[in-house]
């Protein structure tokens, strides 16, 4: 891997940790550092030798159609009679925001995906000690929060020195011994190890079905249970919350006081949500990028946990319809058409994170755009598993690694 190209990728994580550290020190500031993370990620990709703004032209038709359905989200927002002044702010943070996907397209061959690997431990481990001495009430940037980011490396670590997988196995097992109510981070976590352990330990014919399987269940489980949620009386939120859990004990966790493991905060916001639809037009295309929403928590939100919600207000159910359908081509070409497990274990990652959009904000996530990436380089998708290790081991080197652009479909 080239120094230069490595400074890139290191610049584009640290700009990643900006609102993190200045969320940590100054809790609740996030509106500016949010803005300066996208700017300097958007600007250090465009200034990126051999790439440039020009390999965007080069994503899949459904990308283009949700960049244009963002558009029209910022369009809706302006012509409003409800947008101020003061909502300016709001509209620059949620829009610029996805400027991170260029993320995906910084994955030029297996050498981007070890850097990328080297460039998260050596910012995110400091970045959650940093949180863990400074910030003491729970948040979105505490640390199981921050270390979860690592599960995509672990899972695809079995690639990498055994220095590296030690390194990130450990910081996951921290993240939920740290405080263990952080649900989605608890998730995160079993679910990355689970299939660590699977690419060690089972034959690569029968792993490769079991990700098939798990790719199908992430997608669609979560649709049939909103369906029954919202159609019928059965609500599984609710019939987690009435397993018994009384030898788990959470309550003393540093950042879990009165918490419980398996409490339902997620119902009241599915509900606030839904009563917020005034017409068919919200239904359909959303309320533009920037969304009021009163719930019963506080008098008014700009966004709330679950990432597929986010979209759904913003974009309507057509919005939702195309960032399934990405989720759905990309993890297919990961899991389907592939040669190796580094590909489909990636593909795996992707439907798993749209999973978790239900319940937890991942869909404006980095490290989703970087498994993303992965699944769509059709270059790293051909090569077969030893020869990725004998790229990243340098014994060899791969001809056709370079030969990124013209490999996103």
């Amino acid at each position: 891997m080239n120094n230069s190209f490595f400074l890139n990728y290191l610049i584009a994580t640290l700009a990643l940790i900006l609102p993190i550290v200045v969320y940590v020190a100054y809790p609740g500031t996030s509106g500016v550092p949010s803005i300066l993370m996208s700017i300097i990620i958007f600007g250090n990709y465009i200034l990126m030798k051999d790439l440039g703004f020009c390999s965007v032209i080069k994503l899949d038709f459904f990308f283009k159609l949700f960049f244009l359905i963002i558009i029209l989200g910022i369009l809706l927002t302006l012509t409003t009679s409800s947008f101020e002044g003061n909502d300016v702010p709001l509209l620059l943070v949620h829009v610029l925001s996805w400027l991170s996907m260029v993320v995906l397209l910084m994955v030029r061959d297996v050498t981007s995906v070890f850097a990328f690997t080297k460039c998260y431990l050596i910012t995110y481990i400091p970045c959650a000690i940093y949180s863990y001495y400074y910030y003491t009430g729970f948040g979105l940037y505490d640390v199981p929060h921050i270390l979860d980011k690592l599960c995509l490396f672990l899972m695809i670590s079995m690639f990498f020195p055994k220095k590296y997988q030690l390194i990130l196995l450990t910081a996951l097992i921290m993240a939920p011994i740290y405080d263990i109510s952080a649900r989605a981070c608890l998730i995160t976590t079993l679910f990355g190890i689970l299939f660590y352990v699977c690419s060690k330990l089972l034959p690569m014919f029968l792993i490769k079905y079991v990700i098939r399987l798990f790719r199908i269940f992430f997608l669609l489980a979560p649709i049939v249970f909103v369906l029954l949620a919202t159609y019928t009386s059965y609500n599984i939120l609710s019939e987690i919350e009435e397993i018994d859990l009384t030898e788990l004990d959470v309550s003393k966790g540093r950042k879990s006081e009165g918490r419980t493991i398996n409490i339902d905060t997620r119902t009241e916001v599915y509900k606030d949500v839904f009563f917020s639809i005034e017409n068919t037009s919200d239904l359909l295309i959303g309320k533009g990028s920037v969304i009021h929403l009163d719930s019963m928590w506080t008098a008014l939100r700009n966004n709330v946990e679950a990432g597929i919600l986010n979209i759904f207000l913003r974009y309507g159910l057509i919005g939702c319809m195309v960032f399934f359908i990405i989720i759905w081509i990309t993890s297919r070409k990961g899991v389907y058409e592939s040669n190796n497990l580094l590909t489909m274990l990636s593909g795996l990652y992707v439907s798993f994170r749209f999973s978790l959009s239900f319940l937890d904000d991942p869909s404006i996530d980095p490290v989703l755009y970087i498994a993303m990436g992965i699944c769509l380089n059709a270059n790293i998708r051909s090569m077969t598993n030893n020869q990725i290790k004998a790229v990243l081991s340098n014994k060899s080197r791969y001809k056709d690694t370079r030969k990124h652009v013209n490999s996103y479909c």
